[in-house]
Formats: structure tokens, C-alpha cells, sequence
């Protein structure tokens, strides 16, 4: 039996506690499709914006874009 340790920051792709948001992780796939698209995660802290981020970059990988995660979140 796999013993599950409680999640701290952002989660592995393949962790049984990441929460699918249908609606929007696929308007972020959608959005890839398009020409410079520019994705913009915004939300409170511990919300899973990272582990979504990693999410999206993986898809887009998978269709052999290249991304790239900015975090600009300790900009002065």
C-alpha cells in the first residue's frame, strides 16, 4: 500500500490530490492553440496556481510548443 503524504506547494502531475478545473484548464488548452497566447493565472495564495501552470506548459509540450513559467510575484 502507498502511503500519501499531505501536499506542500505545488503538486507532481500525477498526484491524486490535484482538483481538474474543466472549464478551465480547458479554455488554457484552447488558448495555447492561439497565435502568442498569453495565459494569465491569477488568485489567491495555496489555490494551485503553480501546479495548473505546470499543467498548461506540459500540454503545450505535448504539442511541441515551448513555454515558459514567469513568476513575478517578488517584482518590487
Amino acid at each position: 500500500m502507498q502511503s500519501l503524504e499531505y501536499p506542500d506547494g505545488a503538486v507532481p502531475l500525477d498526484s491524486p490530490f490535484y482538483l481538474e478545473r474543466n472549464e478551465v484548464e480547458s479554455l488554457c488548452y484552447q488558448t495555447l492553440k492561439k497565435p502568442a497566447a498569453l495565459i494569465r493565472i491569477k488568485a489567491p495564495k495555496l489555490m494551485g496556481k503553480t501546479s495548473l501552470a505546470r499543467r498548461i506548459i506540459a500540454e503545450g509540450i505535448k504539442q511541441n510548443y515551448q513555454g515558459m513559467y514567469l513568476d513575478l510575484g517578488r517584482v518590487c
